[in-house]
């Protein structure tokens, strides 16, 4: 049902804005990117999570990356209004992003405040 909708999304989004119809299965290759596109991103912050924490610091990192994800969230939400797909594509891949840039520094408090002889423990557990 959900598909559907984001399918028909797409494709009367490209037909508006280039007059141009595509078929189903080149709107299912683009939903599938559409789709897949929040995990292809997610790699990329979780590399880059560390570097960046220690750099700047973690709280200033996890605060960005907040601010970050909003305007990912904002960019998807938006782009049926805009009756753009291509927004919901960059707004999925800025949230996958992020969320993962996140989710490299939630952990490490964790470990930092847990006793030294159950540190492993809370990590296994946290996934």
């Amino acid at each position: 049902m959900l598909q559907e909708y984001i399918q028909d999304f797409i494709y009367q989004s490209h037909l508006s804005q280039t007059g141009e119809e595509w078929s189903s299965s080149k709107v299912q290759n683009i939903f599938a990117f559409t789709v897949s596109v929040f995990c292809l991103a997610g790699p990329v912050g979780a590399i880059g999570g560390p570097y960046l924490a220690s750099k700047f610091g973690r709280k200033t990192v996890m605060l960005g990356n907040n601010v970050l994800l909003i305007v990912g969230v904002l960019f998807s939400s938006f782009c049926v209004s805009a009756d753009s797909y291509q927004m919901l594509i960059v707004g999925r891949a800025i949230s996958g992003e992020f969320r993962d840039t996140c989710k490299a520094e939630d952990f490490t408090p964790s470990a930092n405040l847990s006793v030294n002889k159950r540190r492993g423990n809370v990590l296994i557990k946290y996934f």
